[in-house]
């Protein structure tokens, strides 16, 4: 039988003491800025006494600490630290949620976007590519499965569900998110418009660093020349695109590699790696006619002749990668190729999306909706990110390897979901929380520095 006792209190004790470091940023002067200027600072439906600036800091309140349904509003309506945090009085009901944030106009997506890069250039840190001075901006598509819904642009997805098929870009080797543009579930990765959005992103990754070198980094499912012409227009910016073989003949590439590479690098026994490049043109179409544009092709071919067993094989098996760059030649070909083995990097900043902050199943049955809230989901993404890179700073993170960033799941647990005792202290709203708490010299170290100055 247990010896515990069970007590009721009047203090309240609350599960979500982080938001108050989230709310720090929400209620700054650049964010409330931001929202006013370009829906107006009071609502029109000020009968209601929210603003759409309190609105859309509400929900992305809510999406600090991983939640995404409108219903969810109501876990933290007698939740005083909650409402202190984000400076509200009180919170608007799920139904006033939902029927507010489907009343936002698209143009907030473009505020959202702005403010998200001044943001990462005024707290975030971007680390280059190992061995390189090439800030990474990763472009990729992942699809969100909404099936069994018969929500606005849900479709069939190359993944084999009905679903959404956002784009999405994230800078710098530790994952904040620049941007993104929410798609039909059938949208192809380079589907009209695509050649806008690079153009687009480039601008915003222009505001955040505009001395620092731009290594943009895709996959095959952007292997056009119209997404090159766009970025050669910028200075200082750099594409490595996978290309597409689609039905191209092997052998050229086989025979490139193999006889004419100077860089080989041996696997194991029985596999090699070879490398070569050159210069190739490629067409493009436009107004005024076919036009070429000249790129490096960059190649490598694998080549087994033994299984991992060294049993030799019938016949020699071969695997071949092409890239499309416009890198410095002071980089050999084998040096690129490692440049671009970190963007399966970005596989892993979906699933912190997708998974550790639930945005996938979105709640709204409009697309437009939807697109806010992915907006949305991208500043509050870069303030979880951001919170994660200050706990490795601070020195207080308690890892057992040195690490590059926290996942957006252990941001969440240790620091959003830290247990702490609201009160009001000289006036003004105070959190308590307990000194055993692992992470409490890391929650310290993020309330001082990220105060206002």
């Amino acid at each position: 039988m247990s010896n515990f006792r069970l007590e009721s209190t009047n203090e309240v004790i609350t599960s979500n003491s982080g938001i108050i470091i989230a709310g720090i940023i929400l209620n700054s002067a650049e964010f409330k800025n931001h929202i006013s200027a370009a829906l107006g600072p009071q609502s029109k439906y000020a009968k209601n006494h929210f603003t759409n600036y309190e609105i859309i800091k509400c929900y992305i309140g809510l999406l600090c600490v991983g939640k995404t349904s409108y219903e969810s509003i109501d876990i933290f309506k007698y939740d005083e630290a909650f409402k202190k945090s984000l400076e509200l009085p009180t919170l608007p009901s799920k139904e006033s949620l939902r029927q507010r944030l489907e009343k936002l106009p698209d143009s907030l997506n473009e505020v959202l976007q702005d403010f998200t890069a001044g943001f990462i250039k005024k707290y975030g840190e971007l680390p280059t590519i190992s061995g390189t001075n090439y800030v990474p901006v990763d472009f990729d598509v992942t699809p969100f499965d909404n099936s069994n819904s018969q929500k606005e642009g849900v479709s069939f997805t190359y993944k084999k569900f009905m679903g959404f098929a956002p784009m999405m870009t994230y800078i710098g080797a530790t994952g904040y998110m620049l941007n993104n543009e929410f798609r039909e579930g059938k949208a192809h990765s380079n589907c009209a418009g695509t050649n806008e959005y690079i153009r687009r992103t480039l601008e915003l990754a222009r505001k955040i660093t505009t001395d620092q070198k731009l290594l943009l980094r895709f996959d095959s499912g952007n292997d056009s020349a119209i997404n090159i012409t766009e970025i050669i227009k910028f200075e200082r910016a750099f594409y490595l695109i996978k290309r597409n073989l689609r039905n191209e003949k092997r052998d050229e590439y086989i025979n490139l590699c193999l006889f004419a590479s100077s860089i080989n690098e041996t696997i194991r026994k029985g596999k090699e790696q070879y490398f070569s490049d050159s210069s190739v043109f490629l067409a493009v179409k436009t107004e005024q006619g076919v036009e070429y544009v000249e790129t490096r092709q960059v190649v490598r071919v694998t080549e087994t002749l033994t299984d991992r067993n060294d049993q030799i094989l019938l016949f020699p098996t071969y695997e071949i990668d092409v890239w499309y760059t416009n890198i410095e030649e002071k980089y050999n070909p084998k040096e690129i190729v490692d440049m671009y083995k970190d963007h399966a990097t970005s596989e892993q900043f979906h699933s912190e999306l997708k998974t550790d902050m639930d945005v996938e199943r979105l709640p709204s049955g409009k697309f437009e909706t939807n697109k806010i809230i992915l907006s949305s989901a991208m500043v509050a993404f870069n303030i979880l990110r951001l919170i994660g890179q200050e706990m490795i700073n601070s020195g207080s993170a308690n890892r057992k390897r040195k690490v590059k960033r926290l996942r957006i799941r252990k941001v969440i647990q240790d620091i959003m979901y830290m247990a702490g005792k609201f009160m009001i202290k000289y006036n003004s709203p105070t959190i308590i929380i307990s000194k055993i708490n692992r992470f409490f010299d890391a929650f310290c170290y993020l309330f001082k520095k990220l105060q206002p100055k």
